[in-house]
């Protein structure tokens, strides 16, 4: 008996597609490629996409309130304009005017929920939701690879877990006897268990194990876990760019990763897009909770009005140690304190600014080499001369100048990072050495 196909393929997608341009029905198109329409339906709804090619966008008035719209003065030339605003559709837009309201076509809002046949397409100056084979694919493989990536574990069972095994594992006891000993606590295999501790998901470490350190760690390619399998839902590259078009002149701050030797200490590191500037931590290695643990330290530092405000959206790829945005996004206490989106993948030029400025931490930590001997206050050094050096994009001006103008002065000493004089500074490895 042949196998159930439980998943559309790319073909199927190819059928969907034409069949929308072509104007068929759902129904039709579901009779096709032998699925229920519903199929059909949710798979349009989960991969369609807003499109920007819309040459009208911003020029034209698209608010549902429009007509017989009376206000006036909305725009920046208000003592010199007398027009009616939803004439020149300047104000009429998220932002300009507490009324507005988008205009959404019926189309999209019903069946086939996408403007791909519409003969009016071209003519529209409504926002456009299309649907392509291409795109969706691409979607849906990432879905895939990334549902069987990351630790498949609720944050109360690993509690429960971290309850059990760290008093055991302090008595000598070994993972096989503790979770022989509590039967009902593991959901996992012992084998899973082991994984988890040398990844650093758990609060035991490696060498908590009784006989993890009498051997040499074999040398494998390492897999990547991410611990929240679902962190890119709602935080995507799209939805950033979304976020930026209603929070016009929003503090928008790039999170990476600077690596060292292999398998030794990284940095990781936050830069300010408006104006350069850009701070690092030393971590033990590419971790979540290293990432947590550097937000949290800059939260307490700061303070929450001041963290609000110059972190009200954090920027970055797709790394396992980014895989907790809800812990990012919140303080300890569980109240909300900014946003998390992602890249696309690959993408290195979605985040330009941090890219930009790891060239200048390279210029004194050269690529390969070990961050193990380095402290803190040696990374605050590097970074306190790296945004003491003027830049032309800033006309002459350097990012800690341009962020502290932003920010207030004494911002950038609370993340440890002091301005050093223009003729002092140093973008060497010898800055470094003693």
């Amino acid at each position: 008996m042949p196998a159930k196909r439980k998943h559309l393929s790319e073909e199927d997608r190819f059928i969907i597609e034409q069949g929308l341009r072509s104007g068929k029905s759902l129904l039709a198109i579901a009779r096709e490629i032998g699925r229920p329409h519903s199929t059909v339906a949710r798979e349009i709804l989960r991969h369609r996409f807003a499109s920007n090619k819309n040459p009208y966008r911003g020029r034209i008035n698209t608010c549902k309130n429009r007509r017989g719209c009376i206000r006036r003065h909305l725009c920046a030339d208000a003592a010199n304009c007398n027009r009616l605003c939803r004439t020149c559709g300047a104000s009429c837009r998220p932002g300009g005017c507490d009324c507005y309201e988008e205009d959404v076509c019926e189309r999209i809002a019903r069946a086939p929920y996408v403007c791909n046949g519409c003969r009016r397409q071209q003519s529209c100056t409504l926002r456009k939701v299309l649907y392509t084979r291409k795109r969706a694919n691409e979607e849906y493989r990432r879905t895939l690879v990334g549902s069987r990536c990351g630790m498949n574990l609720d944050p109360r069972t690993v509690e429960a877990l971290n309850a059990v095994l760290v008093p055991g594992l302090n008595k000598g006891q070994s993972v096989y006897h503790i979770m022989r000993s509590n039967p009902n606590l593991f959901p996992v295999s012992e084998k899973t268990v082991y994984r988890y501790i040398n990844l650093g998901y758990l609060v035991p470490k490696r060498h908590n194990l009784p006989m993890a350190m009498r051997y040499r760690k074999r040398k494998s390619r390492g897999r990547e876990h991410k611990v929240d399998r679902q962190c890119l839902v709602g935080r995507t590259y799209e939805r950033f760019l979304e976020f930026r078009r209603h929070h016009r002149g929003a503090s928008i701050v790039e999170m990476d990763t600077v690596e060292g030797a292999t398998g030794g200490k990284v940095l990781t590191t936050f830069s300010f897009t408006a104006s350069g500037f850009m701070v690092a931590f030393l971590q033990d290695g590419k971790f979540a909770q290293n990432v947590i643990d550097s937000v949290n330290r800059m939260w307490d530092r700061l303070g929450r009005e001041t963290f609000e405000r110059i972190f009200q959206a954090i920027l970055t790829d797709n790394g396992t140690e980014f895989s907790n945005p809800s812990a990012i996004e919140h303080d300890p206490d569980g109240n909300a304190r900014t946003r998390v989106f992602y890249c696309r993948p690959y993408t290195a030029a979605d985040k330009p600014h941090v890219e930009r400025n790891h060239e200048f931490i390279r210029k004194v930590l050269l690529k390969g080499a070990s961050f193990d001997d380095l402290t803190q206050d040696d990374v605050d050094t590097m970074m306190s001369h790296i945004n003491s050096y003027k830049r032309e994009s800033l006309k002459g001006r350097s990012p800690y100048e341009r962020f502290a103008f932003e920010f207030g002065d004494d911002v950038p000493e609370k993340l440890g990072i002091r301005k050093i004089e223009a003729n002092a500074i140093v973008l060497r490895p010898e800055l470094l050495q003693d």
